[in-house]
Parts: structure tokens; sequence; C-alpha cells
């Protein structure tokens, strides 16, 4: 009996012990979401790829993401803001945004911890001589396979009010082309009832670490900045009407919490027609 008993506990062990590494493993997820939409004809994909709130933090895992990155063959990369860190050297960020800019078209928009590093300009600075567009309440248009892609970018509220935030979609979304496809950047995956009334195709975001800790098929997210507990908006795609919000759960592999289930993640988004 004791021998089948101390069985049991080094199998309870080894079990607790699989499942503590399961839970922890910090490896990179790439995760691939098709988004169909009759604003293109049948057949016919246009690739983006969503890589939010690195923080500047992907250590030797960086050249790992861009050569998942590369493998995918975007025709547009979305980084919806905290690529750089307050609390972290600039260069690894910058190094990935060139990293980005030499595989396709690099669109930026800012998060909170841009804003919070004291020097803003320098970011944007550095971040555009590395090849990616700045978009601070401003659209572009590119054209992909002969289709006109617009992509536009919020400012983190972080640097003004939500007020100015919240007319400044309003501007964009009055300005919107009705041709093509129309794509939002913006940090902020809480401002869902405001995405959806925006006219946008998809909008993509970051911010919410994907909910800290999660259960696979029970918990999506434990808690988010700006959302709270259970958070509505922690990582995954979400219908909007006639808008899609794509939320990336974020690249940090030295998060200051601990991550459970929830390892760091880049995301590839499939337009189809």
């Amino acid at each position: 009996m004791r021998r089948a008993g101390r069985l049991v506990s080094c199998l309870a062990a080894g079990t607790g012990l699989a499942l503590a590494v399961w839970a922890l493993w910090p490896g990179l997820a790439v995760r691939t979401y098709t988004v169909e939409t009759d604003r293109l004809e049948a057949g016919r994909r246009i690739r983006l790829v969503l890589a939010s709130d690195l923080h500047s933090r992907a250590g030797a895992a960086q050249q790992k993401i861009l050569d998942e990155i590369a493998a995918s063959m975007p025709d547009a990369i979305l980084l919806p803001g905290d690529i750089a860190d307050d609390r972290e050297p600039l260069a690894p960020a910058v190094d990935f945004v060139r990293g980005c800019a030499d595989i396709a078209p690099t669109f930026y928009a800012t998060g909170n911890h841009e804003h919070r590093a004291g020097d803003l300009g320098e970011i944007l600075r550095a971040f555009s001589d590395a090849g990616a567009e700045i978009l601070r309440g401003r659209m572009t248009t590119i054209e992909v396979r002969g289709v006109p892609v617009t992509v536009a970018g919020l400012d983190d509220p972080t640097g003004g009010t939500a007020v100015l935030w919240q007319r400044t979609l309003e501007d964009l979304s009055a300005a919107l082309p009705d041709e093509g496809i129309r794509v939002l950047v913006s940090h902020r995956p809480e401002r869902a009832a405001d995405y959806a009334e925006s006219g946008f195709d998809l909008v993509v975001a970051g911010h919410a670490h994907g909910g800290q800790a999660r259960v696979p098929l029970l918990l999506n997210g434990l808690f988010a900045p700006n959302q709270g507990f259970f958070p509505a908006y922690a990582g995954g795609v979400y219908s909007l009407g006639q808008t899609t919000l794509v939320v990336g759960r974020g690249l940090a592999f030295a998060p200051r919490l601990p991550r459970v289930w929830n390892p760091p993640e880049l995301v590839i988004i499939d337009l189809v027609g």
C-alpha cells in the first residue's frame, strides 16, 4: 500500500509539474485567423501580420519573431503600440521595427508605454527612420495586387484625452474611402463599442496582454489593463457588426508578471473574399 501511495504521489507530482511547464511555456505562438469580407472578390486574399506589445523585451527570440513574419509573406505589418517601453532600452524596439519594414510595408500607432517614455518624439523619429509609417490620427493607402488597402492609426489616449481620441476616430471614419479594405490600427481593445460604429472593416489592437492568465476552453483572460477582471477583449477575433476586431496577446518574452497558458503571440490575419 505504501508503495502504491508513493506511486500515486509521484504521478500526481509529475502531472502537476507537466501542467506547470505547459502553463508557463514561454515559446512563441503563431496564430492565423481567417476573416471573410465581401469587399474582396471570391478567391482573393490579403495577408496582414499583427505584432503588438513587444515592450522592447523579446530578447533572443526577436529574430525568431522576424523569421516567422518573413515566412508568412505578409502584404503589410501592423504594429498597434507598446513596441517600445518606458522602462527598457529603445534599441531593441527600433531593430524590430527595422526588421519588419525590411519584410513588408509597416504601419505603427502609439501605445501608452511609448507616451510614458518621456521623449515620444525620439521614439517616433527612430521608428520612422527604421522604415515604419507613423499613423497618428491619419491614414494612408497602399495597393495590394490591385486592391486599395487604406490603413489609419489612432494615437493612444495617454497622449491626450478620451474626447480627443473619440473626435479623431470620428474624423477618420468620415474620411474613409468607399473602395477597398479599410483597416484601423489602435492600441485599445476596450473601445470596441466605438469601433463598431466606425465603418472600418478591420481593427487591430493589443494592450490586453491576453488577460495575463488563461485557462484553455474555459477562461480567455483573467485581467487586462482598462478592462479589469475577466476582460471581454483579451485576445482573439471579435465580430462587431460590419467591423472585425482582432486583439493580439503581445510579444514580450520577459513579462513583469507571469503569463499562464498565455505565451507571446504573433497573429496572421488572412482577409479573404
